[in-house]
């Protein structure tokens, strides 16, 4: 049984925004995403966190452990995609998170 953690609400500060939209870390093309995380991880590792239902149906679907999967049902705010089964022993939370 998945487990679902307490309600906290949070709001990102304006002067947070923009610096926020910039990627974090490295940005892989989605066209190379597999072959380029594949050959990363042969790499001691580090976390990997995926932002987007798409990224991380992809990874998931080729065998990578994803540390942190933020989703949200959507691809780009508007087309619903089919939820993603998480294996049992991922913890769940559930937030919201409207468009700004």
């Amino acid at each position: 049984m998945r487990e679902t953690q307490p309600v906290i609400a949070y709001r990102l500060p304006h002067n947070l925004r923009s610096e926020l939209k910039k990627p974090l870390g490295k940005l892989y093309p989605q066209n190379t995403i597999r072959e380029e995380i594949h050959r990363e991880l042969i790499k001691p590792a580090e976390k990997i966190i995926t932002v987007g239902d798409v990224i991380t149906r992809n990874l998931l679907d080729t065998g990578v452990t994803i540390n942190l999967a933020v989703i949200d049902g959507k691809t780009e705010r508007t087309r619903s995609i089919p939820p993603i089964d998480f294996q049992e022993d991922h913890r769940v939370a559930s937030v919201q998170n409207p468009p700004a």
